[in-house]
């Protein structure tokens, strides 16, 4: 690890110096291998480890970052732009669907249309648990198009959605690579966008079109009702109008 070769430097500014700058999605791992070492490796306490280091901007209890209407727009008429990959299709699946990118990574051609209707079904998803995501037209009329599109897949024993190297499905990397190069050549994308800001991007969407929060949750495989809370983004103005209108209900 680098920070072994950097014994002489504090471990609270080796981690401040590694989040600089960086997305949302990647400074808590960050911190929590610079954790894993100090327990782990160099014989600290839990307590003094978790001291020692500093709080990330990605601590829990701050709202997330999303892209708005505006922004869903020109990004989806800028991945249409490019050239068809697994990389493009991915990025352009994540907004329609909240799925998180290792999610997305994974998918089989078997988990489309489960039980013969528009849906994903998402398996080895955080806490063992399976689950299974609809697919509003936009999505499906896009995963037909890769399946009728990519005929690499077409391989005797593989089953996977998009296909990387080595037979192996696509790697997770790819996408936080493309999404940082898109990241510096459109600013206006915002300096922590990420794939997973797009996860976020949808639950606010299906926040701001009036879905429940246990509806949101169920698609994005919470386990608690706080989890999605912290991913949406709301306005303010978007607040006073539910006071107003609880207040209209009452009279």
């Amino acid at each position: 690890m680098e920070l072994a070769e950097r014994s002489g430097e504090a471990p609270e500014a080796w981690c401040i110096e590694q989040t600089k700058d960086r997305p949302l999605g990647t400074v808590l791992p960050y911190r929590a291998a610079i954790l894993h070492y100090l327990v782990h490796v160099l014989g600290w306490s839990a307590e003094d480890a978790k001291l020692a280091l500093p709080t990330t901007h990605g601590r829990p209890t701050s709202q997330r970052y999303a892209l708005d209407k505006d922004q869903l727009a020109r990004f989806e008429a800028l991945l249409v732009a490019l050239r068809p990959s697994a990389t493009r299709t991915i990025l352009r699946l994540l907004p329609r669907t909240g799925l998180r990118i290792s999610e997305a990574c994974a998918l089989r051609v078997s988990d489309v249309g489960y039980n013969g209707r528009p849906e994903l079904r998402i398996g080895d998803a955080k806490g063992g648990k399976e689950r299974v995501v609809p697919l509003s037209k936009s999505a499906q009329a896009l995963l037909d198009e890769w399946i009728t599109r990519d005929r690499r897949r077409r391989c005797a024993e593989l089953d996977w959605l998009f296909l990387g190297y080595g037979n192996n499905p696509v790697d997770p990397c790819l996408l936080r690579k493309a999404t940082g190069v898109l990241r510096k050549r459109h600013p206006w994308l915002g300096a922590r966008f990420s794939p997973h800001v797009l996860r976020h991007s949808w639950a606010t969407s299906a926040l701001r079109s009036g879905a429940d929060l246990r509806h949101i949750q169920d698609f994005l495989g919470h386990a608690s009702i706080a989890t999605t809370a912290i991913y949406l983004h709301v306005e303010p103005g978007r607040l006073v109008a539910v006071a107003e209108a609880a207040e209209d209900w009452l009279r």
